[in-house]
């Protein structure tokens, strides 16, 4: 009911040792600010909040209330505009106006370059589908009237090949991260010695395609050859531990009762090129090993570059180098070039 201290009076004498413990214990947070009080209701309010955000109307609700740069007016924190000078000019952060990750400008803008490459997306997938479907069946076509021409070796074809893709993958490294790139690339370390193992196989598969066309007349070759499918479903089914749904095993059995039907075809009534040199035991034969050493080096091969940060170029050039290595040698080792013709193209 008396007059009251003035604060700056009150505060002048510190308390003495049993006021001290007589006062009431306030909780303190961080830095020794006392800590607010729980409120159930602040809590509810707040998950609330955050559920509303989570909504596509409460985030752009949201984005619009957090985004003060767009009026001129820098967000502060409390006590921030007191501590700043008078006159010192404000400027915004240097990441505004520009779509952060996390930000609320990053999934509309998303969404709209989605929207827009769409079509570009829809168009280079059928432009990759046929020009795969060119390729699959012109290879067997090509490569079956390459081995009725003239007498040579095929090794020089597979060495040319692997040849080919390594300087356009050195073209890639260089034109991608410079020399630094290639560098790495080709700098022997056991990582890039485990691409040695694939290198082999697409070596021998590459070989087997060629023993299997000089048996078997094309269009036999290239049903068969797509047995290379479903080696490579139940490879990554052992190796990697990849589920396949059930449309998928149905188009896989289907693929092989196809490709079954298509060799008791030849069985039962062999093809008119049986003057060429056909034999079904062993193109049959050349053509299961070239599958199953596809399907083997395609699931390593993806292996390793899941478990690596190696580029896809890096280990296509390394692939190019080891079976360069061993064509060569296994060509040396045949007899080169002069053995089956004249020369080495």
């Amino acid at each position: 009911g008396g007059p009251r201290k003035p604060l700056a009076a009150a505060s002048a004498d510190p308390p003495t040792r049993g006021e001290r413990t007589r006062t009431p214990a306030v909780a303190r947070g961080v830095g020794g600010r006392p800590r607010r009080a729980h409120c159930p209701a602040a809590s509810m309010a707040r998950v609330r909040a955050a559920v509303a955000v989570a909504t596509p109307a409460g985030r752009e609700a949201h984005c619009a209330q957090s985004k003060p740069w767009a009026q001129g007016v820098p967000p502060e924190r409390p006590g921030e505009a007191r501590m700043r000078p008078a006159g010192e000019a404000t400027s915004p952060p240097p990441n505004v106006g520009r779509s952060t990750v996390g930000g609320c400008d990053a999934p509309a803008a998303a969404a709209e370059r989605d929207i827009a490459q769409a079509p570009i997306r829809r168009w280079l997938k059928w432009g990759v589908l046929t020009f795969l479907v060119f390729q699959n069946s012109s290879a067997s076509l090509l490569m079956r009237e390459a081995r009725g021409t003239g007498i040579w070796n095929p090794q020089t074809a597979v060495i040319l090949q692997e040849a080919i893709k390594g300087a356009v993958c050195v073209g890639l490294l260089l034109w991608g991260g410079g020399r630094d790139a290639l560098r790495v690339a080709l700098s022997p370390s056991v990582e890039a010695l485990k691409t040695l193992v694939p290198a082999v196989l697409y070596l021998c598969q590459n070989n087997l395609q060629y023993v299997a066309v000089g048996y078997l007349d094309a269009a036999t070759y290239a049903v068969l050859y797509q047995f290379k499918i479903l080696t490579a479903a139940v490879m990554s089914v052992l190796i990697l531990r990849k589920p396949l749904s059930m449309m998928q095993w149905l188009g896989l059995v289907v693929l092989t009762v196809g490709a079954s039907m298509v060799i008791l075809s030849q069985m039962v009534a062999p093809s008119k090129e049986s003057g060429r040199g056909i034999d079904l035991a062993i193109g049959l034969s050349a053509v299961l090993s070239a599958c199953l050493a596809s399907g083997l080096a395609g699931v390593y091969f993806e292996k390793l570059l899941k478990g690596s940060s190696m580029s896809l170029w890096a280990r296509n050039l390394q692939l190019a180098v080891y079976s360069l290595v061993v064509g060569a040698g296994g060509l040396c080792q045949t007899g080169g070039v002069d053995a089956a013709g004249a020369g080495f193209f």
